[in-house]
């Protein structure tokens, strides 16, 4: 496939967003105020961008692989980065990990279009599609070897949501570990499958999108006790249940969920029956809608803010006011980061 701009090269558009995700993490307070830390996660996320179009223009393959070293580099360079925010609470778990996982999958891009133009430059490339389609990304057809290794793992993982062992496929399938091996890192190049490492056993299916399939991608948080979201009630620490959500956006492997009793938040769009996603934490920043424990014994949902002499809990809806409490009286237990909402609440 003949490219003829830089903006249909996938790795390209990857790191335009991968830029793009820097950026706005870069507005958040405290982040945005560290300026030179900001200015060098900024200018390293860029780097990964500009120096895949700048690379496009070379005269070369080997100068243009030489522009894309420099830009899989810059996206190195923002992991560790992040590393840094993330130690000084300039951002969460959760932000850390959406952006350090996309940073690495800009640099696999990068990586395998490297190695295609090194192919082709020694006169043996595979098929290469770096368009995006309409439902996602065009994958690269697979070898008849190929498809049956994918389809045995789409079974194996759809039936027991565990991927099965190298030795174990290789066993089942009736040839060589190092036919397995070889057989994999094909599919991860092509897009169809995506390592944890190289020698890891956690195989993920890709879909459409590249992202990790569904059936691999679920994770459980226990449903601890009520949270009054207008007149506080006495938190309960049993569990009420559990929910299933999407690990590709709840990333935190430590997160809780409370249910909604009340309607004082309404106007944040958190109603009576809802179940608050919480981040466990013990801290907050002004404006941030809370899970507070009054007095070891009360829970509330509710907003936060820390004021000279006090601490201020805010309800979102007029009919109800403001709470005052002293330092010592609210422990902060989380951060609201989602709400789940099922049918009986829709009305």
């Amino acid at each position: 496939m003949k490219i003829e701009r830089f903006e249909d090269i996938e790795a390209w558009q990857l790191a335009r967003e991968l830029t793009r995700k820097v950026y706005e993490l870069t507005k958040k307070p405290g982040f945005a105020h560290d300026f030179g830390l900001k200015g060098q996660i900024q200018d390293a996320a860029g780097s990964s961008m500009h120096n895949i179009a700048e690379g496009f223009d070379s005269e070369t393959n080997p100068e243009f692989i030489r522009f894309l070293r420099y830009a899989k580099r810059s996206c190195t360079e923002v992991q560790s980065e992040l590393y840094v925010a993330l130690d000084q609470q300039y951002i969460t778990n959760q932000e850390f990990r959406n952006v350090y996982d996309h940073a690495g999958r800009t640099r696999a891009a990068i990586r395998g279009f490297i190695k295609y133009l090194i192919a082709y430059e020694q006169g043996n490339p595979e098929p290469l599609n770096l368009k995006p389609t309409k439902g996602g990304f065009m994958k690269t057809p697979l070898t008849i070897k190929q498809q049956r290794v994918l389809d045995y793992l789409q079974h194996e993982i759809n039936k027991t949501g565990l991927c099965p062992s190298l030795r174990q496929a290789a066993a089942d399938l009736g040839v060589s570990h190092a036919a397995i091996a070889q057989t994999l890192r094909a599919l991860e190049e092509k897009g169809y499958v995506k390592r944890e490492g190289r020698y890891s056993r956690n195989v993920y299916l890709l879909n459409r999108t590249r992202q990790t399939a569904a059936s691999q991608r679920w994770c459980e948080i226990p449903i601890i006790g009520r949270v009054t979201a207008g007149l506080p009630m006495y938190a309960q620490t049993e569990w009420d249940g559990s929910i299933v959500l999407d690990a590709a956006v709840y990333r935190d492997q430590n997160l809780f969920a409370l249910r909604v009793k009340g309607d004082s938040m309404k106007d944040a769009g958190i109603l009576n029956g809802d179940l608050a996603i919480c981040e466990p934490r013990q801290y907050a920043q002004n404006g941030e809608i809370v899970v507070a424990l009054i007095n070891s014994e009360e829970a509330t949902v509710k907003r936060f803010f820390l004021h000279e002499d006090h601490i201020e809990l805010r309800p979102e809806n007029t009919a109800y006011t403001s709470m005052r409490y002293g330092f010592d009286e609210v422990l902060v237990q989380g951060k609201i980061i989602g709400i789940h909402r099922g049918p009986e609440g829709i009305k």
